[in-house]
């Protein structure tokens, strides 16, 4: 899963970098906070560092008041779930 991010005032300038969470291994479906499949990092260019995913409304949505906010997610990432890891639906 991940949220590519738009920062700048037009889509034909600016600059483009994303937050990724990180995949759960195989045998762990509901990875627990801090542990490896919950874990989530801002790729911007060369830097790259663990990130709290509960910042992304504020870092990704823009602004709610009307007021012009520069980063704003472009495009969301999602991965598939099969219907038996989902509750058999």
């Amino acid at each position: 899963m991940g949220v590519v991010v738009h920062s700048g005032q037009t889509l034909n300038s600016g600059h483009y970098y994303s937050f990724i969470r990180e995949r759960p291994p195989t045998d762990q479906s509901d990875p627990k906070p801090g542990r490896k499949g919950h874990r989530w990092y801002c790729f911007n260019d060369s830097s790259v560092y663990q990130f709290d995913h509960n910042k992304l409304p504020e870092e990704t949505f823009g602004a709610r008041d009307g007021s012009w906010k520069s980063a704003t997610a472009y495009v969301l990432v999602y991965e598939r779930a099969e219907p038996e890891e989902i509750g058999g639906l």
